[in-house]
């Protein structure tokens, strides 16, 4: 992903930046903050403690993946709306299952959870995997506000244009397996959700286009995909909507595709680049 002209222009909002000190020294600016109403400048990074490591890490999801650096916001917001509890003693953190705490809700363990899901899928593309193989090579949408292209803005009921290219692939049996895109949270087994593929012992590398339509209740949402083992779409997304899924780290990057915001206020902007 590269940055448009026009969000260079974040820089006369950092000031002097002899006062980022040295821990910025060798990162650049303009890779690190994206020009938005949102966007966090290095010096608020600086002034809140972040580490070096956290800013190159959200640099590298920022620049690589596409993600907004409100990316930790939205995902604390998604998972308090949908009361999905965070770990925050030692003894929840011993407990249980591999949830959410704090520490899962950095950028650095955020950046390692994708990192690990794009090398799992070029891995086993290179060794032509016969198991199931998924994956969301490019993204793009159109619609009200589609300039962030991980974190969309629409009004009520606006319809989003949706450009996807994928990989599906399953060898090792005769099961059907479907790939799906919808919005989380909404029913859609009588329609709003892209029916990607649907493999039988075989491989779809491909590129398709859908429409969603954004639920009517303003709020954050999320756009995921699903793989799913039935006779046919209607099955699937029966299974598999409506409901969040966030519920661990792993499950969260194994699914998601971009925040959503329903905003009656939503400002039509341009659409950034694929992701």
């Amino acid at each position: 992903m590269s940055l448009k002209n026009s969000e260079r222009n974040m820089l006369e909002v950092i000031g002097d930046q002899s006062l980022l000190g040295d821990v910025c020294a060798s990162l650049s600016l303009p890779d690190i903050v994206c020009l938005s109403s949102t966007s966090r400048t290095v010096r608020d990074a600086i002034r809140d403690h972040i580490s070096e490591n956290e800013i190159a890490a959200a640099r590298h999801m920022v620049m690589d993946y596409g993600f907004c650096l409100d990316h930790l916001d939205l995902l604390h917001e998604y998972l308090a709306k949908h009361k999905i509890p965070i770990k925050t003693t030692e003894k929840e953190k011993a407990e249980g299952d591999s949830g959410w705490d704090n520490q899962s809700l950095t950028w650095g363990v955020q950046a390692e959870n994708w990192d690990r899901k794009v090398e799992k899928y070029h891995s086993a593309a290179e060794r032509k995997y016969r198991g199931l193989c998924q994956w969301v090579i490019s993204w793009h949408a159109t619609c009200m506000d589609a300039s962030r292209q991980r974190a969309l803005i629409v009004r009520p009921g606006e319809t989003i244009q949706c450009d996807l290219t994928f990989h599906s692939s399953c060898l090792s049996n005769t099961c059907i397996i479907q790939m799906q895109v919808a919005i989380d949270s909404i029913d859609v087994a009588g329609g709003n959700r892209g029916d990607v593929a649907e493999v039988c012992c075989s491989s779809n590398s491909s590129r398709t286009k859908f429409s969603l339509t954004a639920p009517e209740e303003p709020g954050l949402y999320m756009i995921r995909y699903m793989s799913s083992w039935h006779y046919s779409f209607r099955q699937a997304a029966n299974e598999q909507w409506p409901k969040p899924l966030a519920r661990t780290p792993d499950e969260f990057a194994g699914s998601f595709i971009a925040w959503l915001r329903v905003d009656p206020t939503a400002a039509k902007k341009p659409a950034g680049n694929c992701v």
